[in-house]
């Protein structure tokens, strides 16, 4: 068994949360840090996903031919000048 499996196994077994201890010391904040940005950021790429796979495409698709736009403009794709 490896080092780093028996550090987390000894964490679960002594009551603590199922993620591994950061250890004790004043240089961990930045890992705090970057756990945070890394599961906010998480949860506004799936939120993003969730949302346009269940409210904008079905909408597009509700328009008819006038969803294209509405897709491009969405996209950020280049649009023509209406004539």
């Amino acid at each position: 068994m490896g080092l780093a499996f028996r550090a987390f196994a000894l964490d679960v077994r002594l009551g603590g949360c199922m993620v591994p201890s950061l250890g004790e010391g004043d240089d961990d904040w930045w890992l705090i840090a970057l756990r945070v940005v890394h599961v906010g950021s998480s949860m506004a790429w799936f939120g993003g996903a969730v949302i346009e796979s269940f409210i904008l495409f079905p909408a597009a698709r509700a328009l008819g031919p006038a969803g294209q736009p509405f897709i491009d403009q969405r996209q950020g794709a280049p649009t023509a000048p209406p004539q």
